[in-house]
């Protein structure tokens, strides 16, 4: 009989052995591999809290392998989300204000969903859009005065493009998703 050992000396938790070829194939290299399986059926992340307990040649070798079969999977959302972090300022260190919360005006069409501006004095204003909700969600979001009317913005995740009209942006927002807005 084979003893396991548990992360953190949980028996619910079983520690495995990276470091050999069959967990690498059951995880995400086999073609039936528990990353392959998740990510074709919609999975948009995957909770590695303990990422540090495995050697870095293992996650250069997941990255490499995952983003070979699902070149849009959530490792290239989460770089790209890293990136506009860098790229933007605001989002570091800009103070931060509500522009709408979900089921907070007459329409029902964004109750699922709430923005946030970031701002830093004479950085540039980020506008953040999220849908917690499982279908496409419009919304008029009051920018409070950070842009004026006529500025176009643009998600900086995606491209799309949202003009500023009587003070507000109306966009859609994709389900369980986000934009991130600058103008």
């Amino acid at each position: 009989m084979h003893e396991l050992t548990g992360f953190a000396n949980l028996d619910s938790l079983p520690q495995l052995n990276h470091s050999t070829a069959g967990v690498r194939d059951f995880i995400y290299r086999r073609s039936n591999s528990v990353v392959r399986h998740w990510t074709e059926r919609g999975a948009d992340g995957w909770r590695l809290d303990a990422a540090q307990e495995i050697d870095h040649s293992w996650w250069q070798d997941f990255r490499t392998v995952v983003k070979g079969y699902a070149p849009n999977a959530p490792l290239a959302y989460y770089t790209k989300l890293a990136q506009t972090r860098r790229d933007f300022p605001a989002l570091q260190h800009g103070g931060f204000t509500t522009l709408l919360t979900c089921d907070t005006t007459a329409s029902a069409s964004d109750n699922d969903v709430y923005a946030f501006l970031r701002s830093a004095g004479a950085e540039q204003p980020v506008v953040v859009v999220l849908n917690k909700g499982a279908n496409v969600e419009s919304a008029s979001i009051p920018l409070q005065g950070a842009y004026p009317d006529g500025r176009l913005l643009e998600d900086a995740i995606k491209g799309s493009m949202f003009s500023v009209s009587a003070g507000s942006a109306s966009v859609l927002v994709p389900p369980r998703s986000g934009l991130v807005l600058v103008g």
